[in-house]
């Protein structure tokens, strides 16, 4: 048996996966109890990718020989990896108390509890690890995500600063330490760290989008958008990274004033991405005619006294790119504002609750048969959410722009919710939705000018209708009146929702809450006005856009 080990392991270090393999099972048949050889099958069967047999593998030989350390572990890794991180916990747990000096089990076990989403399991274990072995990266990567989420974001960046030092060679590296600091406002301290990382990877795309999100010297600007261009016309991109870096050469052209060449890169960046995240325009008219038939004012008045009676909430909507991030950070100015950021789907989050790891979006036929003792348990679940992020304040704001359709399940599970509709330039709004480069399934529609101008007839016929059924009071707040007397509008709508304006500073600045928002980096300055009338600078290129938007005003 030594001898077909050694051959096995020969096969297995030259990279012979399939010989190996094929080896190593025929020898498991030969020999089923045997743990060092059912261990060996199952390491080939990982490396080779079939996580299913290399799971089997390593179950059965913990079966065998209960105290093999590294079965335990790498069968935890596997379950994590692949999402069954319930059933990850266990094995994991026998390998530490086995071997609490084991720092991969600990990992392991701290992805487990990552996974469940018990963050404060996951950052014992995982600064355990770190302690046990303090120069694996991907130790401090998960100390950092976990710091993050834990929203303990100095401690955050401590994490990321070892792991640049420890992994100088991944990309990734440099772009998680640079996040965070963006995230924190540090954009300075981000550059440096970016630009330290071009030294080492001076055409990687992700760390030149990451470097671009804030606006640099004109100078530097350029050798970003020639690294980039000759990354492209090289080709061997992935379909993400060449529109990822497409749509960042439309942003640094449009940055200098080369308006016609933006426009290329940005359609070229849309039409691909397009490809592979197409719009379901179906879907969307079908949610918007089920809205205008089912949330009538008599379903209203049959619901009436139903849901929590807080008044905590704030929804601030929209169409995307309408101002929604601004408008959260300006509210949350006020002492007794907390913001939130973008919570997403109304429906998913209240969902999102232990026994249903992964909830599907409630349209209104679903919410047209649940009963107040389901809305109670919705409000519950937000309200945590709430507290936790501001648990003294009076008011906590979502700035999900996407839950203007979900108004109608705002009102049965907050019946004094406030919400807040951020309103701009529709031409404006809609390229800025057409130049942004949104992550999949989010904003599908942006792609293409057509499926932008039914989006926004979606909305505006939506909003015409809560104006007549809906129990809840919309604030409308329109972006252009709002950079100009940001202190007159924030104040009226604070005073709206119960507040003395007097209290708020009126400064977009000043919170030291991450920003997850597409609009990370205007976010952070100062109310401007340069967003206003942009797209006078593309008129010649987005007749279709401006024809399609003029139709839709004209149709009321």
């Amino acid at each position: 048996m030594q001898a077909e080990m050694n051959q096995i392991s020969a096969l297995f270090q030259k990279g012979k996966l399939d010989a190996a393999r094929r080896m190593s099972k025929a020898l498991v048949q030969k020999h089923p109890r045997n743990d060092k050889v059912r261990y060996a099958h199952a390491l080939i069967c990982q490396e080779a990718g079939d996580f299913d047999a290399a799971i089997a593998g390593y179950e059965e030989t913990a079966k065998i020989s209960p105290s093999h350390v590294q079965a335990l572990a790498n069968l935890g890794g596997l379950l994590n990896a692949v999402g069954r991180f319930d059933e990850a916990v266990s094995p994991l747990k026998r390998a530490v108390k086995l071997l609490p000096t084991s720092a991969p089990a600990r990992y392991n076990l701290a992805q487990a509890y990552f996974g469940q989403k018990n963050l404060p399991a996951a950052l014992e274990h995982a600064e355990k690890a770190r302690m046990l072995d303090d120069r694996a990266p991907d130790v401090h990567s998960l100390i950092g995500a976990l710091y993050d989420a834990l929203h303990k974001h100095e401690e955050a960046a401590g994490a990321y600063e070892r792991l640049t030092a420890l992994a100088p060679d991944k990309p990734g590296s440099w772009t998680m330490q640079a996040s965070n600091l963006q995230n924190l406002g540090k954009f300075a301290e981000a550059e440096d760290v970016l630009n330290r990382g071009l030294q080492h990877h001076p055409e990687n795309v992700t760390i030149h989008m990451a470097l671009c999100v804030a606006k640099r010297p004109p100078e530097e600007e350029a050798k970003s958008i020639s690294a980039l261009a000759k990354t492209i016309e090289k080709g061997g991109l992935d379909e993400i990274s060449e529109r990822n870096a497409l749509f960042l050469l439309g942003d640094l052209h449009d940055r200098a004033g080369d308006y016609k060449i933006a426009f290329d890169y940005y359609q070229r960046a849309n039409r691909l991405k397009q490809q592979h995240d197409p719009h379901d325009r179906e879907a969307m008219e079908k949610n918007t005619q089920e809205i205008l038939s089912i949330y009538t004012p008599d379903f209203f008045r049959a619901r009436e006294g139903f849901g929590h009676d807080s008044d905590k909430p704030i929804f601030v909507v929209g169409t995307p790119r309408s101002g929604t991030t601004l408008m959260e950070r300006l509210l949350s100015s006020h002492p007794s504002v907390t913001g939130c950021g973008e919570l997403g789907d109304f429906s998913v989050r209240c969902r999102r609750v232990a026994s249903e790891e992964k909830p599907k979006q409630l349209h209104a036929p679903e919410i047209s048969k649940l009963q107040n003792d389901d809305f109670l348990g919705f409000a519950e679940s937000f309200l945590a959410v709430l507290d936790e992020k501001g648990p003294d304040s009076k008011r906590a704001v979502d700035a999900s722009p996407g839950n203007v359709f979900q108004l109608g399940l705002v009102s049965l599970v907050f019946p004094n919710a406030h919400v807040v509709l951020s309103q701009r330039n529709p031409i404006d709004a809609a390229l800025s939705n057409y130049f942004r480069n949104f992550v999949d399934g989010n904003v599908s529609y942006a792609n293409d000018f057509d499926d932008i101008v039914h989006s926004m007839s979606c909305h505006r016929r939506v909003l015409k209708h809560y104006d007549e059924a809906l129990p809840l009071k919309i604030h409308k707040a329109h972006y252009e009146e709002v950079v100009e007397d940001t202190e007159g509008q924030v104040s009226r709508l604070l005073e709206a929702i119960g507040l003395q304006a007097g209290g708020a500073t009126f400064d977009n600045t000043a919170s030291s809450e991450p920003i997850r928002s597409a609009s990370i980096w205007q976010a952070r300055q100062p109310v401007y006005k340069t967003s206003k009338e942009r797209w006078r600078n593309y008129e010649p290129y987005i007749g279709k856009l401006i024809d399609g938007l003029a139709a839709l005003e004209e149709a009321g």
